[in-house]
């Protein structure tokens, strides 16, 4: 089936925005209904079959694979503190770290100041990733809480005679 004019933008919107009732306004729908017809529209198989298309599209033309995607997503999941803190409670120097080690690092403040008896004191913080977060996602993508919400699910049956 293909799709009306109003269907593509709305598939490009969505893509773009990953939101259903902004890419329906993009999309020309009134925001009065923009919802219902963002959800409606995820029901129309001939839509969502046209946003996986474009979505496998652009992860061509960018060149990012699921598996990067999981890679980078371990690397801020898996990371220890004690890889960043040497003796006495210091900091690694991260310029000798390798890549892959600092990437969980998305943030460093440095600050000078100096005491009363004329020392210089520097602090180092580092800015971690969630580790939390990229733990969740990694898990959703793998498929990791399915179980767990099938356990959750009640299931009856009712036989009749």
């Amino acid at each position: 089936m293909s799709l009306t004019g109003r269907e593509e933008k709305f598939c490009q919107e969505y893509v773009k925005k990953l939101d259903k009732t902004k890419a329906a306004i993009a999309a020309g729908y009134s925001k009065k209904t923009a919802r219902q017809i963002g959800y409606q529209n995820f029901t129309k198989v001939h839509i969502t079959d046209r946003i996986r298309e474009i979505q496998e599209e652009l992860r061509e033309k960018s060149g990012i694979t699921e598996h990067a995607i999981l890679t980078e997503l371990a690397a801020l999941a898996f990371w220890d503190i004690g890889d960043f803190i040497k003796e006495g409670n210091t900091i690694q120097d991260l310029t000798k770290m390798t890549k892959p080690k600092r990437k969980p690092v998305i943030g460093m403040k440095v600050t000078e100041r100096f005491l009363e008896d004329g020392t210089r004191q520097i602090t180092t913080e580092l800015k971690m990733a969630d580790k939390r977060g990229a733990l969740v996602d990694l898990g959703r993508h793998l498929g990791v809480f399915e179980k767990d919400n099938e356990q959750q699910s009640i299931k009856i049956s009712i036989k009749r005679k």
